[in-house]
């Protein structure tokens, strides 16, 4: 059999649960195994995994902040002080060519262009 993506499937730690989503399967743990969810000792946060966990207690309770070298802005995650770099200091515009719509977001404009001005769209004839 052949497969035009080969996805490594994730796999439920306590029973034969397989999933090639990761959203499935912490929903599976909390529907099936309530009890072996990771549970903060400090709030009623609980995590699907023992690194979830630490990386919310990090976030959370110790105060890890990234901090933008060119602002005051600070970010929980790594991913969020990139998008914040992004879209405030690398000025990087991204301009409608049917209206003055811009965006430093190529999805965004993309977006636009298909809901504003059917751009991307197959018309039926």
């Amino acid at each position: 059999k052949r497969t035009i993506h080969k996805k490594l499937p994730f796999q439920c730690s306590h029973c034969e649960f397989k999933t090639t989503v990761k959203q499935a399967l912490f929903n599976h743990k909390i529907d099936d195994h309530k009890e072996v969810l990771f549970s903060c000792l400090q709030c009623d946060h609980k995590a699907s995994s023992a690194q979830n966990l630490k990386s919310h207690k990090l976030n959370v309770h110790d105060g890890l902040r990234y901090a933008c070298d060119q602002c005051e802005y600070q970010a929980t995650q790594a991913s969020s002080l990139k998008q914040h770099i992004r879209s405030k200091h690398d000025c990087i515009e991204h301009f409608c060519n049917n209206c003055e719509y811009k965006t430093v977001w190529p999805k965004a404009l993309k977006e636009h262009q298909r809901r504003f001005h059917s751009v991307g769209q197959f018309v039926e004839s």
